[in-house]
């Protein structure tokens, strides 16, 4: 048999046991609900970092894109002149050590180095794509579509007088300047001078020259001035017809001298081209200074 004491210490026991059970019942539950939380968070931080990392490629596209609009696009045209440059840097790559240029044509006749230089090459890139006539990898243009890649002594037949000038001018550059010194032989007048001081015997006076008489030149005849007339003397001077005559009343012309300034279309509105004519044929003989026919 149990005392009272021994009871309510039982019952305190079991109570202590029942409560302990009841926490770690919740504790276990708590960390359940925690482990469970941590799962979700798990799973929903793949998304979240995906979705930050495409905001982030989307910027950056973005961003690239708008720089890459910036830089102004080549055409189809410009990338093929370029790719024919590559190919003439590749055929005419210049060997000669003692040339300062990189790139030389030397296919002309002397083999003279013409320095290939940006412009050149592009006018040939453009010759060649254009199927310029003759034109091709190892072939310039012609002279006289680029004359630099043609030096002035090989251009064939025409040469222009600067360029022709130029050439001159170099190849005086090019020979020494020495001072030539004239020596004049001729002792012709060395007698003369000595003949007062020689002697007597062997003195001859020469007889004197008769001087040439010099006469002036006339001076050339002026041409007669055209003579100051009326159209009515005018026309009765180199023999017009009345009908011409008629013809001028209307204008009221002061005389030949204005004809000069009457154009064409005007006397064609009166007179035929049998009168303009004769009226062209006696103006050009009254300005020859001429009083009649």
């Amino acid at each position: 048999m149990f005392t009272d004491y021994e009871d309510d210490e039982y019952e305190e026991f079991v109570h202590d046991e029942e409560r302990f059970h009841n926490e770690q019942q919740d504790d276990d539950e708590t960390s359940r609900d925690v482990t469970l939380e941590l799962r979700e968070l798990e799973r929903e931080s793949p998304l979240t970092s995906a979705t930050e990392d495409a905001v982030e490629d989307g910027a950056t596209g973005d961003a690239a894109e708008k720089s890459g609009s910036r830089k102004r696009k080549t055409t189809a045209e410009e990338d093929e002149i370029a790719e024919t440059i590559a190919q003439l840097h590749s055929a005419h790559l210049c060997s000669d050590c003692a040339c300062s240029s990189r790139y030389c044509f030397t296919g002309n006749s002397t083999a003279k180095h013409v320095r290939l230089t940006p412009f050149l090459l592009n006018c040939w890139a453009s010759a060649i794509l254009a199927k310029m006539e003759g034109v091709d990898i190892e072939t310039p243009p012609p002279p006289e579509e680029e004359k630099a890649f043609w030096p002035v002594a090989n251009q064939p037949d025409e040469i222009g007088d600067i360029a022709l000038l130029a050439s001159c001018r170099r190849a005086n550059g090019s020979k020494p300047n020495s001072a030539s010194v004239v020596i004049n032989n001729d002792f012709a007048g060395l007698a003369a001078l000595l003949m007062p001081f020689l002697p007597s015997a062997n003195n001859t006076t020469a007889a004197p020259s008769t001087p040439s008489i010099c006469r002036p030149i006339p001076p050339q005849a002026s041409p007669a001035k055209p003579a100051r007339m009326n159209i009515p003397e005018f026309c009765r001077t180199f023999k017009l017809s009345d009908d011409i005559l008629q013809c001028f009343e209307p204008l009221q012309f002061a005389g030949p001298h204005v004809l000069e300034y009457i154009e064409n279309t005007i006397l064609d509105q009166h007179l035929s081209i049998a009168q303009r004519a004769s009226l062209h044929f006696a103006e050009a003989e009254w300005k020859k200074g001429k009083k009649a026919l």
